[in-house]
């Protein structure tokens, strides 16, 4: 990805595909149209896979003329129709990465820097860039937060000029100031950084589920980079691990980029439960780590399995001892988003809405190792037809029904015959009398 303030192949910003190892951008810089573009110099960044360079880009300007009068406010001298260019100003670039470290901390070898290079470039009357010009540089009065590769320096061809700057034993905020004839300077300053250290950003989502449910099965967290005081640093190297192994982690290796942020994505595999990711400074070994839970089969339908009866007696006139039940078992399987029974899924039970004819033994039960969870189902003081349901959570539950009936009352529902015979009449010697137990509202 190149960015400018100008164009990048004709946009502000451009991805470039790698061939060979290297990727061409054309830049172009039109002041007409772009404001940015009236500076002495703009800057191209380049990122790839986090890892961020910058190259600047002088801009010459019109030289033009005086206005053709030959003269130097009257003073007889010419210069062939043109002013001679003077020094007017200096200025400082952009430069990456904008942080050291102090020297315990830097490793450059590992990605952790302990110098950078700092350039400037010195402009004539009329904004374009002066060649060889002596630019002196030293940090500001009373730092002492930085070293200087050189006291002195030469602007090249395009004006600039740099200097190498290097953290020293204490972090903070240093400038390095860079003057030129007549006492004309300009500063740059930089962040000078602690040993860094790692910490956890974000991470989303908390939960991760299993192909077929309804959790995401992808997730990302995010760690930044920076010192104890919070000054975030960039192209540190680091490393990803998990453990348990649980997921699939999407790289095993990353560089801080320039906001000093790194982010690893995983996904879930075929098993579940909790695994950490952890994020470890490839130079130091300080980590950070996240807890990352993947949620396992999920509750996806609940069927009625057994009850026991579909009829049970007030509790006034229950007496189980007696054959009189005021209880029926109603047994419910649970069944995962493949169709195989589901162990530990929460079900909770409740009347149908309105009707107040029941009482259960249980509001709510896990369900066994076949997905199988059961509730005592009782008559309450009122006769009726009832019916409840068993619910699962996001999706719809299974209904029972169940009679309540009152005391039960005995009457002879036929006889046959009415009369029998002894001896040698002729009536039938036997008879059938059927009885029916029902309440006083006719329910068997």
């Amino acid at each position: 990805m190149f960015t400018a303030a100008g164009r990048v192949n004709g946009k502000a910003a451009d991805d470039v595909t790698l061939s060979a190892g290297s990727a061409h951008a054309t830049f172009t810089c039109d002041a007409a149209a772009l404001t940015g573009c009236l500076a002495s110099a703009v800057s191209v960044f380049a990122t790839w896979n986090e890892v961020t360079s910058l190259y600047n880009v002088a801009l010459l300007h019109d030289s033009g003329t005086d206005g053709g009068s030959g003269t130097d406010g009257g003073s007889g001298s010419t210069d062939g129709g043109s002013t001679a260019p003077t020094t007017t100003s200096i200025a400082s670039l952009p430069f990456y990465p904008g942080v050291v470290l102090v020297s315990s901390a830097a490793k450059t070898a590992q990605g952790l820097q302990g110098s950078t290079s700092v350039p400037f470039v010195v402009l004539d009357q009329r904004q374009n860039p002066m060649a060889g010009v002596a630019v002196s540089f030293a940090g500001l009065a009373g730092e002492h937060l930085v070293t200087l590769g050189a006291a002195t320096g030469t602007t090249a061809g395009d004006g600039t000029v740099s200097v190498t700057v290097t953290g020293g034993t204490q972090p903070g905020s240093a400038h390095v100031v860079a003057t030129v004839r007549r006492g004309i300077s300009a500063t740059a300053t930089l962040a000078v950084a602690g040993a860094p250290q790692i910490t956890v950003v974000s991470s989303t989502p908390a939960v991760l589920g299993l192909s077929g449910g309804t959790a995401s099965l992808t997730g990302t967290t995010t760690f930044l980079v920076a010192d104890a005081y919070g000054t975030t640093i960039p192209e540190v190297q680091v490393g990803f691990s998990q453990s348990p192994a649980l997921l699939t982690l999407g790289r095993t290796t990353g560089t801080a980029g320039i906001d000093g942020r790194v982010s690893i994505d995983y996904a879930s595999n075929t098993g579940s439960g909790s695994t950490r990711v952890t994020a470890t400074i490839t130079a130091t070994g300080a980590t950070a780590g996240q807890g990352v839970v993947v949620q396992g089969a999920v509750a996806a339908t609940i069927t009625l399995a057994s009850q026991s009866s579909s009829l049970v007696l007030v509790s006034s006139a229950a007496k189980p001892a007696s054959g009189l039940q005021g209880t029926s078992t109603a047994t419910f399987q649970v069944l995962d988003q493949t169709g195989q029974p589901l162990p530990g899924a929460l079900v909770t039970f409740a009347e149908a809405v309105g009707e107040s004819l029941l009482t259960f033994s249980a509001t709510s039960s896990i369900s066994d190792a076949n997905g199988n969870v059961q509730v005592g189902v009782t008559g309450g003081t009122q006769p009726g037809a009832a019916s409840f349901t068993a619910n699962i959570a996001n999706r719809s539950g299974a209904t029972a029904s169940l009679k309540v009936v009152g005391a039960p009352l005995l009457s002879v529902a036929s006889a046959s015959p009415t009369t029998i015979g002894t001896g040698a009449s002729t009536s039938a010697p036997r008879g059938v009398i059927t009885f029916l137990v029902a309440d006083v509202f006719g329910t068997p």
